[in-house]
């Protein structure tokens, strides 16, 4: 699903990491073995950057890359904070709030050297904008673009 999504949003950065990764730990996971994320990013910068070096000082991939890296940073902690004998719904909204946080707070250094201010509405609009796209938009466009012709 993850090179068809690619496929079908033309291979920006963030879908070659995010592929990358996916098929990687996908791979990974069929040999029995477990794969490790910051492996996994790795992988990604190295394939994306193998492919086009020159996409080593590009804003998607510094973007992708520094909301990932922060994410794999930040997480482990703010999963600490919900305990083991949390409801899952309650664990599942933390963790789609941390990511959101944690995502921000990898982007927000490169967008204000970039675009010289920091967005304050943003943060506040991914909580609720991220886990709605990942949940139903994705889904929706992968079912609609490549399921039966009776959706199109």
């Amino acid at each position: 699903m993850a090179v068809a999504y690619g496929a079908l949003v033309q291979w920006p950065i963030s879908t070659q990491r995010a592929a990358v990764m996916v098929v990687g730990a996908s791979i990974i996971s069929l040999s029995g073995r477990r794969p490790s994320p910051w492996q996994m990013l790795g992988l990604a910068a190295l394939v994306v950057l193998g492919l086009q070096p020159s996409q080593a000082a590009s804003l998607g991939f510094l973007m992708s890359f520094g909301a990932v890296t922060a994410i794999l940073l930040g997480m482990p902690v703010w999963t600490q904070l919900t305990g083991a004998t949390t409801p899952w719904l309650v664990r599942a909204l933390s963790n789609s709030i941390g990511a959101s946080v944690f995502a921000t707070l990898g982007t927000l250094p490169i967008t204000a050297w970039v675009f010289q201010s920091v967005p304050l509405g943003g943060p506040l609009a991914n909580l609720l904008a991220v886990p709605l796209f990942a949940g139903l938009g994705v889904p929706c466009a992968i079912v609609g673009t490549l399921g039966p012709t009776w959706l199109h």
